[in-house]
């Protein structure tokens, strides 16, 4: 389940990446999506 997620977390990480002028909710949204890729690859190691 986790690699599922990580791997929802880049595709969004990605969709933000396109938006040619972020605003600040959009890249506290890339934030939190990388601090949730890195939750879900810690899930990962310790499971």
């Amino acid at each position: 389940m986790s690699v599922i997620a990580a791997n929802v977390n880049v595709i969004c990480v990605w969709l933000l990446n396109r938006i040619d002028d972020p605003d600040v909710k959009v890249r506290a949204a890339n934030t939190f999506s990388w601090n949730d890729f890195a939750a879900n690859g810690g899930i990962l190691v310790t499971g």
